[in-house]
């Protein structure tokens, strides 16, 4: 009984002198509202789209709430998809009969905007880099290169905005992007 009682009382205190350990992993999915890019019957040039922003609130995910200590949230993937709906002859501004694809675009980033201890602070989080070989081969998908950085605090701040930024050409066509997040979250001892 006391070798138990001992046993239990060394995990305790090694639980508690380990902060910020991470004992596992749960993953969520975020879909964001579709990002609409009008677009032009001829080539008037550089993109010019505004940083789009959307509010993010992984906490509402299913499942979060439950987590008891989250020791860290990354990013584990970005995905950029030209919708359905981008082709419909209803809404096909042109109606020029060619699948719409991403080569209109030169690069993108993604980055999270908060107020931290009182402070407003932005973070890269992923990006689709100019060269990238997804530029210009036609692609229908775009899976961004993904920055390996902590944003839990940003997470957990109230105000967490997802900031998007495109560069490149106006599209000869009217484009509707679907864009879906994945994170991993750590959860453990903090």
């Amino acid at each position: 009984m006391f070798k138990s009682i001992l046993s239990v009382s060394a995990v305790c205190l090694l639980l508690t002198s380990c902060t910020d350990t991470t004992l596992g992993t749960k993953s969520f999915e975020e879909s964001l509202d579709p990002i609409i890019i009008p677009g032009a019957p001829v080539n008037i040039g550089t993109l010019t789209l505004p940083a789009l922003s959307f509010p993010l609130d992984l906490r509402d995910q299913q499942g979060y709430s439950s987590l008891d200590i989250v020791t860290s949230v990354h990013v584990r993937s970005a995905t950029f998809t030209i919708s359905p709906e981008t082709d419909d002859p209803a809404k096909d501004q042109f109606a020029d009969n060619n699948p719409d694809n991403f080569d209109f675009l030169s690069g993108l980033t993604l980055s999270l905007q908060a107020t931290i201890d009182g402070a407003s602070v932005i973070q890269q989080v992923a990006s689709l880099p100019e060269g990238d070989p997804q530029i210009g081969s036609n692609a229908t998908e775009l899976n961004l290169s993904v920055d390996n950085v902590d944003i839990r605090d940003f997470v957990e701040a109230p105000d967490v905005q997802l900031v998007v930024v495109a560069r490149g050409t106006v599209p000869l066509d009217f484009v509707v992007i679907d864009p879906v997040i994945r994170f991993r979250v750590g959860v453990g001892v903090r």
